[in-house]
């Protein structure tokens, strides 16, 4: 099997650290949008990366924290706006008592705060939204997504200077480089609100 360079996002301490974000805050009940190959592969680690995020998130809540509980989307395939606001529906529905939310991407997390506003729920006064990716989009958003930033500019340079060292070297050995995310928080997210 041959080898092949690569530059990728460590999506499980990227779950791990949006998780501990949450928790800080004192959210304790908290809805998880992912999809229906991250929720099978998240306690396995099947190495897809809405696994590794599904995995991440489930090692937080048991390890930084006591009675966290996670509540669940239904099942889908594909990560849209309208998924998201769909699953977000689902969730409110459901677990009414859950203070936060999040999307294991940030067009699910847009999906989920429009869903949030349709219903006159104060974000994040009522619920907080956390995303995943850290896309353009996210940051223009009302309020502005907390979200977990994939550092996207650097893992563009270092592809194209991977890519140029082999073409340069073409027996240089195989590189896989692993950078970190980090948790970039805006206006979405707040501590859990007082009972009552």
């Amino acid at each position: 099997m041959t080898q092949v360079s690569a530059v990728v996002c460590d999506n499980y301490s990227g779950g791990y650290e949006g998780m501990r974000h949450l928790l800080s805050l004192g959210h304790r009940k908290i809805g998880i949008i992912a999809g229906s190959r991250a929720q099978a592969g998240g306690a396995k680690g099947n190495g897809n990366v809405g696994s590794e995020r599904m995995r991440g998130i489930m090692r937080a809540a048991q390890d930084l924290a006591e009675g966290v509980e996670l509540v669940f989307s239904g099942p889908f395939d594909e990560a849209t706006l309208e998924e998201g606001a769909r699953q977000a529906e689902h969730i409110f529905d459901r677990y009414p008592d859950a203070t936060a939310l999040f999307g294991t991407t940030d067009v699910l997390a847009i999906g989920a705060m429009q869903t949030a506003h349709r219903r006159g729920m104060a974000v994040p006064g009522e619920i907080s939204i956390l995303g995943y990716d850290g896309i353009m989009e996210s940051g223009i958003t009302f309020p502005s997504l907390s979200t977990v930033r994939q550092p996207i500019h650097e893992m563009g340079t270092l592809a194209a200077q991977t890519l140029l060292h082999h073409i340069r070297n073409p027996r240089a050995s195989a590189q896989q480089i692993v950078l970190e995310n980090s948790v970039l928080v805006r206006h979405s997210t707040g501590p859990v609100p007082a009972a009552g």
